[in-house]
């Protein structure tokens, strides 16, 4: 599965890189981070390993930063979690955190907790960046969602780091600008 996923991503690096009048500021990965099945140090090694060599390739392709983003459910303490983004971290690959609020299975509090120890400005926290939710996921196995109040969007993003690090949004389809335009 993620030799597939290095295949697909070098193949899009490749493109892009040759694509006249195009450069990249950095490369998204295709790929997710969760706090489920990277918790022990043996499930961890096949990632950091595959990160390394994402790194690498893509870098060897185009020397721009190379990212992926990560999200939390509370399967690992927030600790534990920072530890595995400072590893990921280590492997050049640089990390954003899902904000976890419009999955919403955690609360506020909860939430808040991992993004300070994963996201924050402290010089500890290993994180690029955090991944705003845009949306509102819908009940059941598959996954559906709706755009978060215009409200609560607007003051989405107004939200700016404090320290310079990278303020993201999921996904521009549930932008009220974007309504009858991106199907969601």
């Amino acid at each position: 599965y993620l030799n597939r996923l290095l295949a697909a991503d070098l193949q899009q690096a490749r493109l892009w890189s040759a694509a006249p009048g195009v450069t990249p500021d950095g490369w998204y990965i295709s790929a997710e981070i969760d706090d489920l099945n990277w918790r022990s140090e043996a499930a961890r090694q096949p990632l950091l390993t595959w990160l390394n060599n994402e790194q690498r390739l893509i870098s060897d392709v185009s020397a721009k930063p190379v990212y992926i983003s990560s999200f939390f459910a509370g399967n690992m303490s927030p600790d534990g979690y920072r530890q595995l983004l400072e590893h990921v971290k280590a492997t050049g690959v640089n990390v954003w955190v899902q904000d976890g609020s419009g999955v919403d299975k955690l609360t506020a509090e909860q939430r808040e907790r991992y993004l300070q120890a994963s996201a924050d400005c402290q010089s500890s926290a290993p994180a690029s960046g955090i991944v705003y939710e845009l949306f509102v996921a819908g009940k059941g196995k598959t996954f559906t969602a709706k755009p978060k109040p215009d409200a609560e969007i607007a003051s989405l993003l107004a939200k700016r780091s404090s320290c310079g690090k990278d303020t993201l949004y999921f996904s521009l389809r549930y932008l009220p600008v974007a309504h009858g335009i991106l199907e969601y």
